[in-house]
């Protein structure tokens, strides 16, 4: 094998690699899910708060999407009333779980509106 052979292999060798390694690491990660957790209106008016945000399991549903299951463990800062009465009152604790699915974009990954 030639010496030229042998650069151009080690090249496509690299390439593969971190081809590989770069679309491993640029899969959502859980602080994508969180921040758009937070996003919804009891944590934006200050009504409530996250304790804790963690992945539960995470899959590639095609080569375009990517589902994230979550749960979070929220807390109600203050009381919690809508127009039929107490929904939550301060200092209550919720454990809640969902899942999102984000979707590869030409800018990248971003939630999947459903």
């Amino acid at each position: 094998m030639s010496l030229h052979k042998i650069k151009v292999s080690v090249v496509a060798i690299i390439l593969l690699l971190l081809t590989c390694c770069s679309s491993l690491a640029s899969k959502p990660d859980i602080s994508d899910a969180r921040k758009f957790f937070e996003q919804q209106a009891d944590f934006i008016t200050g009504n409530a708060r996250v304790n804790d945000f963690k992945k539960v399991n995470a899959a590639n549903i095609s080569d375009r999407e990517y589902r994230l299951d979550w749960e979070a463990e929220v807390e109600y800062l203050r009381d919690i009333r809508n127009i039929v009465g107490l929904v939550h009152r301060k200092g209550e604790i919720q454990r809640v779980r969902g899942s999102y699915t984000f979707e590869m974009t030409e800018k990248g990954w971003d939630f999947k509106r459903q």
